[in-house]
């Protein structure tokens, strides 16, 4: 499933989320437009979305702009050939909700703000959440899980790392030499703005950069150690 920013230059205001889902031929069907409404001035309609997983079917996006988690039914928007009906989403405040991600129980995780919160299960309007992580981040961006639970958060801040936590919120280490990014001699162990991460089946953390110079995705062990990296184009 994929989340892009849009906006309509001949709409004024226009800001629509566009949700799809790529098949494994390739081929792209749409889920579902939400229509964010105005957003504050100066906003980057590709960063109005900055989390997206998928549990059952359905779809926790976090908007970060605008406070809120929307919810979408995939299966039931895609048979209803839904374009556009953000009246009808279910929506949860998450204050300056960032990347997130299911656990193998079932649980939702979700960045707000320098926190971590869990959900017990997909959320909905009634359920609470728990703060397993309230200190040790200073911007984060993504997270991912690797098989025993524990969580991965890339970091910016003063430290441009991937923070590890237990399950429960007890910090592990950090990969990567710390720093914010600056001119001088390329450290390959350093990364310039980390954001999105995953977890490979052979157990390889994956880290897409969000810089210009370079643009890197690296590839490291869950111990830290950097593995190789892909190098795209200059700017």
């Amino acid at each position: 499933y994929v989340g892009t920013g849009w906006k309509d230059d001949n709409v004024k205001n226009s800001s629509i989320l566009r949700l799809n889902t790529m098949m494994p031929t390739g081929d792209s069907k749409p889920v579902m437009n939400v229509d964010l409404g105005t957003l504050p001035e100066g906003t980057k309609m590709s960063e109005s979305m900055r989390g997206l997983s998928v549990r059952d079917g359905v779809l926790v996006c976090s908007l970060f702009h605008l406070n809120q988690l929307i919810l979408v039914d995939a299966k039931k928007e895609m048979k209803e050939k839904t374009k556009t009906k953000s009246e009808e989403l279910v929506r949860i405040p998450v204050e300056s909700p960032r990347g997130s991600a299911f656990d193998g129980q079932g649980r939702f995780l979700v960045l707000s703000g320098t926190k971590i919160l869990r959900y017990p299960k997909i959320p909905d309007a009634k359920t609470k959440s728990e703060t397993i992580v309230e200190k040790g981040l200073e911007d984060p961006k993504g997270i991912t899980l690797d098989a025993e639970g524990n969580l991965y958060v890339s970091d910016w801040g003063a430290s441009h790392q991937v923070k590890v936590f237990t399950a429960e919120g007890k910090f592990l280490r950090a990969i990567g030499n710390p720093g914010e990014p600056k001119a001088g001699p390329y450290d390959p162990i350093h990364m310039n703005r980390p954001w999105g991460i995953t977890i490979d089946s052979k157990n390889q953390l994956w880290i897409a950069e969000n810089d210009q110079l370079p643009r890197r995705v690296s590839v490291w062990t869950l111990d830290g150690k950097l593995v190789r990296a892909f190098y795209g184009p200059g700017k």
